[in-house]
């Protein structure tokens, strides 16, 4: 066999990566025509999904047609060639096992089975984030995987827990006394959280490490337009929160553990400082089990809003804490000091001084949220919230969305720090269901 592959691309490739074509090294790239037809379906919109169809058509557009439909086109130094496969009768074993002649799907795994069988000395992959597709075509014998550009390595990073460091005593007494010790510790990384334990004594801290020193965290005296952390997790969130130094927070946790109003609440308290000039919330637009729930009135916001009732229900929580935060609440809606934002309208925006909340990350592609982190500009902050069990966006996977690819790209950085919330907070109902259901 030759090293060389030949990568027979599915449609949902394009449609989530605008850069595909730089992921397949040397090897060749073969797109059947169906996938244009598919394609042109998805031009039309401001969604992410459109722009990377759009991206597509014109960078096909600007190939030398007769090398495309015909030997391929090179796609540069170091790469392969891309080509298009015209349409192909239906192989009868194909038909045998697969009879609708009409469905996209079975056309493209004709394409892959005829080139297969006439190239016996190159293997021949499908690539295609649709399982289905993948086992169906491995049903016929043929080699078939999924887009692994995006996907991390590292899984276990996601579900790191808190770590509990063993400490001589005098470590925690100087951490109360002064709030920082020097501390080297090769297996720290920047920004980590963590409880230490008096390897003699019953005495506890909590604390975090930066630049080779370990810092108190105090969760007593942690608060955030009246709200306080009810647990070590939740004040490890609002340190991280509240901290200059870091731009990018990522926190990851179950349905009620606080990332939300936490969220909210260290926004508010540093906007009120003028820290910040604006609170922007904005979060993928996927409703429960991914149903359509068509046509919405208004304007791009208010189209936006119903999916948006999570900020506006936890903005309530802290505004009736006391009358001082209903009024300033109040008073920065009335002023777009918080707004919500559609993720479509975030491509080519530049957002200084912005505190920048995302939710439901984990329905991201690594592609969107690279979009929404390079929005960055000076002095903002951008948190990134999610839960990587509760997946609503088919083409994503444990360790291909966006909130996962963060957390291992960003492990380590000074900028960055990664808190995961293990306990639920809203209610006992609400925790008992998360841990039962």
């Amino acid at each position: 066999m030759s090293k060389k592959k030949i990568f027979v691309l599915d449609t949902n490739i394009m449609l989530h990566d605008a850069q595909f074509h730089q992921s397949f090294g040397e090897n060749d790239l073969h797109i059947p025509h169906q996938v244009l037809e598919e394609v042109d379906k998805y031009k039309i919109g401001h969604e992410p999904i459109n722009f990377n169809a759009r991206e597509f058509i014109r960078f096909l557009d600007n190939l030398p047609e007769e090398k495309l439909f015909d030997g391929g086109a090179s796609l540069g130094e170091g790469l392969g060639k891309i080509k298009m496969i015209m349409d192909q009768e239906m192989h009868e074993f194909v038909l045998k096992n697969f009879p609708d002649k009409a469905k996209i799907d079975n056309q493209i795994l004709n394409a892959v089975y005829c080139l297969d069988i006439a190239n016996p000395k190159t293997e021949v992959v499908l690539v295609s984030k649709d399982v289905n597709l993948r086992m169906k075509a491995k049903y016929l014998k043929l080699k078939a995987e999924d887009y692994k550009n995006d996907m991390i390595s590292n899984v276990d990073l996601l579900y790191k827990r808190t770590t509990t460091l063993s400490v001589e005593d005098n470590i925690i007494d100087t951490l109360f006394n002064k709030d920082e010790v020097e501390y080297q510790n090769s297996s720290l990384t920047e920004n980590e959280f963590f409880i230490l334990n008096s390897s003699s004594s019953k005495k506890t801290c909590l604390g975090f490490y930066k630049k080779g020193k370990i810092n108190l965290v105090s969760k007593e005296k942690l608060e955030a337009f009246g709200i306080k952390p009810k647990n070590s997790e939740q004040a490890f969130a609002m340190h991280a929160l509240l901290d200059p130094e870091i731009n990018l927070v990522s926190i990851m946790g179950k349905a009620g553990s606080g990332k939300t109003i936490l969220s909210l609440a260290a926004g508010l308290s540093l906007l009120d400082k003028g820290d910040f000039e604006q609170i922007l919330f904005t979060r993928q637009i996927i409703s429960l089990g991914d149903k359509d729930v068509g046509f919405l009135p208004g304007d791009e916001k208010e189209k936006v809003a119903p999916f948006m009732k999570g900020m506006f229900d936890n903005l309530k929580v802290i505004s009736k804490i006391n009358s001082k935060n209903d009024i300033k609440i109040t008073d920065f809606q009335k002023n777009y000091k918080i707004s919500i934002e559609p993720l479509f309208a975030i491509r080519g925006r530049s957002m200084p001084r912005v505190y920048f909340i995302v939710d439901e990350a984990q329905n991201l592609t690594p592609n969107e949220v690279k979009t929404i982190i390079t929005r960055a500009g000076e002095g903002t902050k951008i948190i990134l919230i999610g839960d990587i069990t509760q997946i609503d966006s088919p083409k994503n996977s444990e360790r291909s969305n966006g909130l996962s690819h963060v957390i291992e790209k960003f492990n380590g950085q000074e900028i960055y720090s990664h808190i995961i919330l293990q306990k639920g907070e809203r209610s006992f109902l609400s925790e008992l269901a998360s841990n039962l259901l």
